[in-house]
């Protein structure tokens, strides 16, 4: 009966099969919704940067009926269509190139923001530039993901905070509960363990009595 007292260790064991189902709930919470709310912000803001590309790729493809020449006197026409754009805080750089897929010199335009960390990988839409029914260009348009980082840092912080906690609510609150009844259980079985050992003592003391007896007899 003792033995079995000391090998009871049922807490223990759960706390050892708990720990990394744990982990697993604190990152996946964690990471879980700032990871998706990322994706599929990234997703909105290249379709957002492909319209914007094929917006302005329209506006191009007027300048350039106007004049004789497709790039060689546009550039003045172009520096007009980039006030326009500039009002817009979310588009950061607009690249011209040619057929070749070359920058073309003096077609391009970028903002202080576009240099910055959280948009190094900025999305970046593209649509071509058509003249006489054939390609002459293409235009790219990159917008700014700082709005998009600042809303992700904010839910990866809230939930890192609720991921750990959940993590330790999961892992104390039934480790606890166990280790509560494994109390009691060890009370009862000492509770037993010390009347067997009184019922033996109890029988040994009846039985030398009936011994003696005997012996008298």
């Amino acid at each position: 009966m003792r033995n079995t007292v000391g090998k009871l260790g049922i807490a223990r064991r759960l706390a050892n099969r708990l720990y990394p189902l744990t982990v697993v709930i604190g990152l996946l919470t964690s990471l879980g919704l700032p990871a998706t709310y990322f994706l599929l912000q990234s997703a909105t803001l290249k379709r957002t940067a492909t319209l914007r590309a094929r917006h302005l790729s329209e506006r191009f493809q007027d300048i350039l009926l106007e004049g004789p020449s497709l790039w060689k006197y546009q550039a003045y026409k172009y520096t007009r269509l980039l006030q326009e754009v500039a009002p817009d805080k979310e588009v950061t750089t607009i690249r011209i190139l040619d057929e070749a897929g070359r920058l073309i010199s003096g077609y391009a335009y970028e903002t202080a923001e576009a240099a910055t960390w959280w948009n190094l990988y900025a999305p970046v839409g593209f649509a071509p530039i058509t003249f006489n029914n054939r390609m002459v260009g293409s235009i790219q348009v990159g917008v700014t993901r700082g709005p998009l980082m600042s809303v992700t840092l904010s839910l990866l912080l809230f939930s890192t905070i609720l991921g750990v906690s959940l993590a330790v609510l999961v892992y104390r609150f039934p480790v606890e509960v166990v280790t509560r009844l494994e109390g009691q259980i060890r009370e009862h079985l000492d509770t037993i363990q010390r009347a067997n050992i009184e019922l033996e003592a109890k029988v040994e003391d009846r039985t030398r009595e009936l011994r003696n007896a005997n012996v008298q007899l």
